[in-house]
């Protein structure tokens, strides 16, 4: 998807910076689009290693306007399926690398795509995440990738909410592809899928540039399944005081210092 996503701007004449843990892939691609894609190696878990990216995409191309959070892995712990004891008759720690790549590694993005926002002329930018339909139904076999695909959708309203208040020219969109043939699926398994089934990389091209193109979007959740776009809306307030908590209405009240306390 990400690839699609660079291949697709570089046609329309854009700057891009590849950031990606494979070496060897990002290099082959950079030579082939050319001079204006520069790649850049990192581990998307290591904040400094983020940082780096960003900077040096900065001191390049000397302006940042977009960004498309869109590394990923799928679980590697099944938390469902019954385990093997160890000596403490506890069992072994589960493997939850998915929730650093595919949220925590989405959070480091987030922060540094804002502050290199709002170093542009315009002091805006759009930041498009990929989070999946997994985090807007329940997915089977894979509980913690989902869990993090859900937090990418907290992640996106949130951040779009507290910018639009702030006044800001950034906008916060995500993408929630349904099947799409990906490094993250076995090659096997889509020759069985039916093809009706399977969402093509052209579908979340167009998501993404609908985002970029459209400023007046921002806090969107937008399902790719097949050839369609369905942009999903967050749930209505249940009653009056959900409403006034979570639109700052707590906020009136606290003094000196509090909301700090509050929050940590």
């Amino acid at each position: 998807m990400g690839l699609a996503v660079v291949e697709s701007l570089v046609e329309r004449g854009w700057s891009i910076t590849i950031v990606d843990k494979d070496r060897n892939a990002g290099e082959r691609t950079a030579k082939r689009l050319g001079a204006q894609v520069m790649f850049f190696e990192t581990n998307v878990t290591n904040y400094e290693e983020q940082a780096d990216a960003f900077a040096a995409t900065w001191r390049r191309w000397n302006r940042l306007d977009l960004v498309f959070a869109n590394a990923g892995i799928s679980d590697r712990t099944d938390i469902v399926e019954p385990a093997e004891e160890q000596d403490n008759g506890a069992p072994q720690r589960p493997d939850t690398s998915v929730l650093d790549v595919c949220l925590l590694g989405v959070v480091y993005t987030s922060y540094l795509a804002l502050h290199f926002f709002r170093k542009n002329e315009s002091k805006g930018g759009s930041l498009v995440m990929t989070s999946s339909i997994a985090g807007i139904y329940a997915a089977p076999g894979v509980s913690i990738y989902a869990a993090a695909k859900h937090g990418v959708i907290g992640l996106t309203r949130s951040l779009a909410y507290r910018l639009q208040k702030r006044c800001e020219r950034i906008t916060v969109n995500a993408i929630c592809p349904a099947f799409v043939a990906t490094g993250l699926v076995n090659p096997n398994l889509v020759k069985r899928v039916p093809e009706k089934y399977i969402t093509p990389a052209a579908t979340i091209v167009r998501a993404v540039h609908g985002f970029v193109q459209d400023r007046g979007l921002t806090g969107e959740v937008a399902e790719c399944s097949g050839s369609e776009i369905f942009y999903r809306p967050g749930l209505s307030f249940s009653n009056e005081g959900s409403e006034w908590l979570m639109t700052g209405g707590l906020k009136s009240f606290l003094g000196p210092g509090e909301e700090q306390a509050v929050r940590k």
